[in-house]
């Protein structure tokens, strides 16, 4: 797993994440074209990683939990708006979406890194 961030492209500001997802022998390149084509938006592929464990309310570890490969994305910012609609159809999130204390009150499933990829603000607006 790496340790830091990649660096978005100039004008890729939005990351998304696809849950469960496993590339197999697909190269970067290729997942930019194929993902790419399907949300109908030119997209960046930033890296894989590994969900740590879920936590319950006391900040425990819950066992059997982690460990699910998710791939995370850049999305142009001047996306069309079927990207949208094939974003909600095909269960790509809005990397706030996926680190939002209303969503996960217990720690976010990802490296503390990730928070990173947020703009300031929107990370100022989640309070993380």
């Amino acid at each position: 797993m790496s340790t830091e961030n990649v660096p978005l492209r100039p004008g890729f500001e939005q990351v998304c994440v696809i849950y469960g997802l496993k590339l197999g022998s697909m190269t970067s390149v290729e997942f930019e074209e194929r993902v790419g084509k399907a949300l109908f938006a030119r997209i960046q592929f930033l890296e894989v990683i590994e969900t740590l464990p879920d936590r319950d309310a006391a900040g425990r570890v819950v066992p059997e939990t982690g460990g699910r490969s998710d791939v995370f994305l850049a999305v142009e910012n001047d996306y069309s708006p079927e990207f949208n609609v094939e974003r909600m159809l095909r269960n790509v999130r809005w990397l706030e979406d996926v680190v939002s204390k209303s969503n996960f009150p217990n720690g976010i499933l990802y490296p503390e890194r990730v928070l990173d990829y947020l703009s300031p603000k929107v990370r100022s607006l989640l309070g993380r």
